[in-house]
Parts: C-alpha cells; sequence; structure tokens
C-alpha cells in the first residue's frame, strides 16, 4: 500500500485507476454508488485505446451526461467520474502528441466539449491557440 497526500491508503488497483481516470475522476468514482463502480472500470478499460474519433464523441456524450445530471438529486458520482476521466485523457493524450503539460491548447476533450456545445444549439468556445514548444519549434499543434 502507498500513502496518498491525505494519508490515506491506495491499493494496487486504485493506482491503476488513478492512472487511467486521474485523481478528480477517482475521487468522483469513489464517490459512486457500488454498482456504477463495476460499470466505469469496464468503461475506463477501453478508454485509452479508442481511436481519437471515438474519444471525441465519448467525451461529448459524457460532458453532455454531467451536465444534465447536475438538475436531479441523487448520487450521480459515477457519471461525472466518465466526464472528468475525459478530460484526464485528453490531457494524456495531448502530452503524448508532444506538448508539454503547460500547453494551454486546444485537446481532445475540448473537441468533445464543443460538440456537445454545439448539440444543444449554442456557439462553440474560440480556439485556444497552442502555448508551448511544440509550436514554437516549426512543428503544427495538435
Amino acid at each position: 500500500m502507498q500513502k496518498k497526500g491525505d494519508g490515506s491508503e491506495m491499493n494496487e488497483t486504485d493506482l491503476d485507476l488513478e492512472q487511467v481516470l486521474g485523481p478528480i475522476a477517482l475521487r468522483e468514482y469513489r464517490n459512486a454508488e457500488e454498482w456504477d463502480q463495476a460499470k466505469i472500470r469496464e468503461w475506463a478499460a477501453r478508454l485509452q485505446s479508442m481511436p481519437d474519433s471515438e474519444f471525441i464523441s465519448e467525451c461529448a456524450s459524457k460532458i453532455l451526461d454531467s451536465a444534465l445530471v447536475m438538475s436531479f438529486k441523487g448520487n450521480w458520482e459515477g457519471t461525472h467520474a466518465r466526464a472528468s476521466a475525459c478530460w484526464h485523457e485528453a490531457a494524456r493524450r495531448h502530452r503524448a502528441a508532444g506538448h508539454d503539460s503547460s500547453c494551454h491548447g486546444d485537446t481532445l476533450y475540448s473537441d468533445g466539449h464543443n460538440r456537445a456545445v454545439v448539440s444543444q444549439g449554442h456557439s462553440p468556445s474560440p480556439v485556444s491557440a497552442c502555448t508551448c514548444e511544440k509550436t514554437t519549434s516549426g512543428q503544427t499543434a495538435n
């Protein structure tokens, strides 16, 4: 067992899930209903292997789901965990494409968010330009 920053312990499953879900989604996952945790684990197992086009659609869907359930009482932590995990995975893919961790350029999550916003009849967010070495070194942004 390893210690987390708050003094609690993390087992190997938690460590594996944190790598896939990210720390925020892991907290939401832990607060989710037990029946939903199993579904989240199954979903998370597929997340990193999704092609970008499918991943963007998945982000849009999970963002919309998370926004929708905010209007209802109940434990929706599993729904929020999926949207947060999409953000984490998009950041991982952004870094894997050569961007540094401080880059503020659009990610696949941004594309999914814009798809969700447009599907609801709103205007998409403006494009955020890449701010890291990837574009200053002559390469194109992702």
